[in-house]
């Protein structure tokens, strides 16, 4: 069932109640009033004979028949209705009453048949008997009872009940439609919230919901935009993330609190550059498919190495990869995994040049550089393009030393082999100078690198 129409049901069920309640109370009361006002009556009738008739009732017979004949005959026109009214001695017996045809039919004279009726059944069904002493003093010399049909009663009950229920059967019509537009303006947000909901759930972060109202669905539209900004947030960062590191590191970073940091930082990293020595002379001499071909494989394998030792792959430059350790989350020993990649990328290019050289194609040659030291890192670009990279002298340091590298050599400098001595076998090379460091640099050529047992790759 639709939220409208539970809202226009509930509308209806109170109205109901309400009516019903109404009506309910309003016969109560009529029932209350009916009783009231014909104890009254008797009280009043008993309280006038008694005054005028006070030795005839006393003596158990009225002197003047007709004249008390009128009396009753009179208030019995006066209250439509009273049925009948029995006036008793103090022994009991009758002895003077009258009977309104209008509501008891009967045979022979007024008293016979009052002696009837009182004998056989004192209060018939539909009527409403009202006993009231008749006293001097404190002593009883006699009682009245008149005896009411409720006929009257009942139809003005059910004229009142007719009557409550067609104003309430209107209420109810208004309260429907009402209840309807209401709940329109209600639900209708409400729909468009679900509506965008239902998008966003397919993958569409596009959705945004008008705030048109203050109230609590006014407020639940803006958490809602709040929300899929967020989201589009989050998977824009995620997008551009699974493009530089593993999709465990992608989602790791998502969850990190500070992961708004990425617009700027000063961190100490690990830069790494590899680069296909003399690629420019060999791509002139292949195909341009053979070329794509080549450089697909080859950063295949190269980025699932980086990607294996938690490397962030910052660029391509031409056929030239660059990656950075310590960059955007925190990790032990980046140094040792800058140089464990560097080590397998080696072993990987020597299984490619295996396979090319059975295949009789050309072989390649990756030459690799290493630095450590402080960087900026953060993200470059604009809305439409942003890259996550790392800037600053170490950087182009890292590349400066790729560059002086040999076929398949392995370079890094003094201050990535500080980190790591304790686990690498080097060559100590003599210091180079290199383009933008005014002061020779000193390089090491790595051979082979010694972990512990308890070293994770992970960590």
């Amino acid at each position: 069932m639709k939220l409208r129409h539970k809202i226009a049901l509930l509308v209806v069920l109170i109205q109901t109640i309400l009516i019903a309640s109404i009506t309910i109370d309003s016969a109560v009361n009529e029932i209350k009033n009916t009783d009231a006002s014909m104890s009254y009556h008797a009280r009043t009738l008993a309280k006038v004979i008694a005054t005028r008739w006070l030795s005839d009732i006393i003596n158990d017979t009225i002197t003047d028949k007709n004249e008390f004949n009128r009396f009753l005959t009179l208030n019995m026109s006066l209250d439509k209705k009273i049925a009948y009214i029995v006036v008793s001695g103090k022994k009991g017996n009758i002895i003077a009453g009258d009977i309104n045809r209008d509501w008891v039919n009967y045979n022979g004279t007024t008293t016979e048949a009052l002696s009837r009726i009182v004998k056989s059944a004192p209060v018939h069904h539909g009527f409403k008997s009202v006993n009231v002493d008749i006293k001097t003093g404190k002593e009883t010399i006699g009682n009245i009872r008149i005896v009411f049909s409720m006929a009257p009663v009942r139809k003005k009950m059910i004229m009142s009940i007719i009557t409550w229920s067609s104003i309430g059967a209107a209420f109810i019509f208004i309260g429907i439609v009402g209840a309807f537009f209401v709940s329109k303006k209600v639900t209708n947000p409400l729909s468009k919230i679900i509506n965008a909901m239902r998008k966003v759930e397919g993958g569409d972060l596009e959705q945004k919901v008008d705030v048109t109202t203050s109230d609590e669905i006014g407020h639940m539209a803006g958490a809602f935009n709040k929300m899929v900004d967020g989201l589009r947030e989050r998977e824009l960062i995620k997008d551009t993330f699974s493009r530089y590191v593993s999709k465990q590191v992608a989602e790791k970073i998502l969850k990190e609190k500070d992961y708004l940091g990425l617009k700027g930082e000063k961190r100490i990293v690990t830069v790494l550059f590899a680069d296909i020595r003399g690629f420019t002379s060999l791509s002139e001499k292949m195909p341009p498919e053979e070329v794509i071909r080549l450089l697909n494989e080859y950063f295949s394998v190269m980025i699932d190495i980086i990607f294996k030792y938690g490397g962030m792959l910052d660029k391509f430059i031409g056929d030239a990869i660059m990656a950075t350790y310590n960059a955007p989350l925190n990790q032990k020993r980046h140094e040792l995994k800058a140089i464990l990649t560097g080590l397998e990328m080696q072993k990987a290019n020597s299984r490619m040049n295996e396979r090319r050289m059975a295949n009789n194609e050309p072989q390649i040659n990756v030459g690799i550089g290493i630095n450590t030291g402080e960087a900026i890192a953060g993200n470059v670009g604009s809305e439409k393009r942003l890259e996550y990279t790392v800037i600053g002298s170490e950087v182009n340091l890292a590349q400066r030393i790729e560059a002086q590298t040999q076929k398949g050599q392995l370079l890094i400098s003094e201050k990535t082999y500080d980190a790591v001595k304790e686990y690498t076998e080097v060559i100590k090379l003599n210091p180079v100078h290199v383009k933008g460091i005014a002061e020779a640099v000193q390089l090491y050529s790595v051979i082979n690198v010694n972990v512990h047992e308890d070293f994770n790759e992970n960590t």
